[in-house]
């Protein structure tokens, strides 16, 4: 438990995020926290490894911030308040990734997130590669619409040699039978290929590019799923502009500043039931300089919280 006597310096102590308790899967994780789930697996991503220290460096750069609280001083609010202290956030660890061992990985993957959603958690899950979305996904039984933020589709074709890559996981979660809908949003990138464009369509998945994003509202991205269906986010950090992601393999131009993610989570959490959320593909090999993406990350994984939890809590009030 986090002792506020202390002077929990970011460079002391063991790292889980936000110095919530480390809290096993075959423990007992309380119901509705939201539980922090580490998956260092990077063997999907063909171009550069990497992004298997990412759920690391986000847990060391996330005791940066108060395990506390944190004020927001744009809308003159604190956030997560007792959050930390109140067990509304604990530290699940990590997947036990088998190297060379795609399936075996992915069914580790699968389990861990089962063993949250049986406790009634809501898994927040440090990638890894893109790829571990589809074997998280995997894990809900209920219906849910799935939304993406990413430079990329993720959506290539399925081959013979290649099946499993972080180039493909959303091909495979639109297939998914408790999966209702997939929404891109951010997509902007020339290594699109035409296939992925026109069978994420044809599957019957919404595209929402940069011109849009900047020329209509965001209800209007967002229209097509019903007000407070069950969500599960995923944010690939390429979202953002790469000037703004060093320590990213797969940086586009063009991206979301940092403005328009915080109003997009901030509209996501408000309109929809989040259950689940995913932050990919941070390489902090890459990010050698000052640890600036693995900051950026562990920030929208905070005010994601904060956000949600507030929510909670004015549901809890109201009733």
């Amino acid at each position: 438990m986090f002792d506020a006597t202390k002077t929990n310096r970011a460079y002391c102590g063991i790292p889980t995020f936000l110095r919530a308790d480390l809290c096993a899967l075959g423990g007992e994780i309380p119901t509705d926290a939201m539980a922090v789930l580490g998956i260092p697996f990077d063997e999907a991503s063909p171009f550069m490894p990497g992004a298997r220290f990412a759920p690391r460096s986000l847990r060391e750069h996330s005791l940066r911030f108060s395990p506390q609280s944190y004020y927001d001083m744009t809308s003159d609010r604190t956030y997560l308040t007792d959050a930390v202290t109140g067990r509304a956030i604990v530290d699940a660890g990590d997947v036990d990734v088998v190297p060379v061992n795609v399936a075996a990985t992915h069914h580790n993957i699968t389990e861990a997130v089962a063993v949250l959603l049986a406790a009634d958690a809501i898994p927040v899950v440090l990638g890894g590669d893109h790829s571990i979305s589809f074997p998280v996904v995997s894990a809900f039984q209920r219906p849910i619409h799935v939304i993406q933020i990413d430079a990329h589709l993720d959506f290539a074709p399925i081959t013979d040699t290649l099946t499993y890559t972080n180039g493909q996981p959303f091909r495979h979660i639109s297939n998914l039978p408790q999966v209702q809908s997939v929404t891109h949003i951010g997509a902007r990138s020339l290594r699109i290929r035409e296939a992925e464009y026109r069978d994420t369509l044809a599957a019957g998945n919404r595209i929402v590019g940069m011109d849009e994003i900047r020329e209509t509202a965001i209800e209007d991205w967002l229209g097509h799923i019903p007000a407070d269906a069950s969500v599960y986010l995923s944010v690939d950090i390429d979202a953002f502009d790469m000037s703004l992601v060093p320590g990213c393999v797969s940086g586009e131009p063009d991206g979301l500043d940092y403005r328009q993610m915080r109003s997009l989570l901030k509209a996501i959490v408000a309109r929809f039931d989040l259950v689940g959320f995913d932050l990919v593909e941070i390489n902090p090999q890459l990010d050698v300089a000052t640890g600036a993406t693995s900051y950026l990350g562990a920030q929208v994984l905070v005010e994601l919280m904060g956000y949600r939890l507030a929510k909670v809590r004015m549901s809890e009030l109201a009733n």
